[in-house]
């Protein structure tokens, strides 16, 4: 009778510790992760006009065409997160993805990468008590959250004219989201009188693809360029996996996962000889149901919004010339954003932020070091007790290339 009481008690702490994870990232699909490219996350992560011969433009397949050389990428960041009512702070570090390019005849070029798309990181630790059939039972929980989805994606852009060109990338997503739970019970519930443990772990992992298209306009000269892009969401697989450490067995559940449409429009304008303004509006279409169906903490199985991204940013160029100094090679950026959050909380979640950073060219200009930092806040989490979280990361990029595959005019 014990054992089974011990059970029911279990059960419903697991339920209830669950439900305690309050902060950062534990809500829909994850944070978004900076997997576009360190120079745009310097210009307020406004890209999808923007052309880099010498590096990857992730945003928008109908830039990867007209590559100046063959080159590989890799990025990394670390965020931290801070909330000063709750006198928290917290951090993750991550590689953010890797492409590698080449040109393709004269019009057009391939790319293929991997990239994080959300990412999940959160812990906490609490202690409390429940009255159960008379009796006071003393708890201490500890719940972990990790995991979010990526992408394997390859593409291609084409340039129809001197106006014109498209583009498309071919997604496979995947990924996986761990939920552990380590309950301690102190009470007589426990047949040798001492203390009863339990460990729970649910692990949630989805699969599928989707498409995304581009294209971009542009004067005669390629000075102004406007762009669109439409990455199509799909019907994802889903697989729900809960292994009890204490009482019945391991369970699966599978479903499907709504995977939710992005449309993006930007623009890319010269306002000086070395200056240039870049600007982003991103809308996201997701399924009313999509976190009732797809959820990691109970609490946040709430309906879903559209969401929305705006950025805007400038970028420095240095001046073409044989001998600069070390200051007049780089490239300098700076922007701002605002976004809302599909998830709805109270309010509405919002985060807004403001980004700088800068590149350093090497090697005959083929190879490049960039680097940017952006500082955010996120108002609306949760409750408004909490007051604002302020989210501060640091992003580096390397690129290494070569002039392989290119063709030249013949005189």
């Amino acid at each position: 009778m014990k054992s089974l009481r011990t059970i029911v008690v279990i059960t419903a702490l697991v339920i209830s510790a669950r439900a305690q994870t309050s902060y950062y990232a534990s809500y829909g699909f994850g944070v978004q992760s900076p997997s576009n490219s360190v120079r745009l996350l310097g210009m307020g992560n406004a890209g999808t006009a923007v052309r880099d011969s010498m590096s990857l433009n992730q945003s928008n397949p109908a830039l990867w065409e007209g590559f100046g050389s063959t080159s590989l990428q890799g990025q990394l960041y670390s965020s931290t997160l801070t909330i000063p009512t709750l006198d928290f702070k917290g951090g993750m570090a991550n590689f953010s993805g890797f492409s590698f390019k080449m040109p393709v005849g004269k019009r057009s070029g391939f790319a293929i990468g991997l990239a994080p798309l959300t990412r999940m990181k959160s812990s906490v630790s609490f202690s409390d008590s429940l009255v159960f059939q008379g009796e006071q039972i003393d708890y201490s929980s500890e719940v972990e959250l990790v995991g979010g989805i990526s992408e394997l994606y390859l593409g291609s852009g084409y340039r129809i004219s001197k106006y014109l060109a498209i583009g498309l990338k071919a997604n496979v997503i995947f990924g996986n989201y761990v939920v552990r739970n380590h309950t301690e019970l102190s009470t007589e519930l426990s047949p040798d009188g001492k203390n009863t443990e339990s460990f729970y772990k649910r692990t949630t992992a989805v699969s599928g693809n989707c498409v995304s298209f581009g294209i971009l306009l542009n004067d005669r000269d390629q000075r102004y360029n406007l762009s669109a892009t439409v990455e199509k969401g799909s019907r994802l697989k889903g697989r729900v996996t809960t292994e009890n450490y204490y009482g019945s067995d391991s369970t699966f559940q599978t479903g499907t996962i709504e995977y939710p449409t992005f449309i993006t429009i930007g623009a890319r304008l010269p306002i000086a000889k070395y200056l240039a303004f870049s600007g982003d509006l991103r809308y996201g279409i997701y399924n009313q149901d999509v976190f009732q169906n797809f959820y990691v903490f109970r609490q946040f199985s709430s309906d879903s919004r559209n969401s929305i991204a705006v950025g805007i940013g400038l970028e420095k160029a240095p001046r073409q010339a044989l001998k600069n100094s070390f200051f007049q090679k780089l490239y300098y950026r700076c922007g701002a954003y605002y976004q809302t959050e599909p998830v709805y909380l109270n309010s509405g979640l919002r985060e807004y932020g403001v980004t700088a950073g800068f590149s350093l060219p090497y090697f005959n200009n083929l190879n490049r070091i960039d680097f940017a930092l952006t500082y955010g806040l996120k108002k609306g989490f949760l409750s408004n007790e909490i007051g604002n979280e302020e989210i501060f990361s640091i992003h580096l990029g390397i690129t290494t290339g070569e002039p392989w595959f290119r063709r030249y005019k013949k005189r």
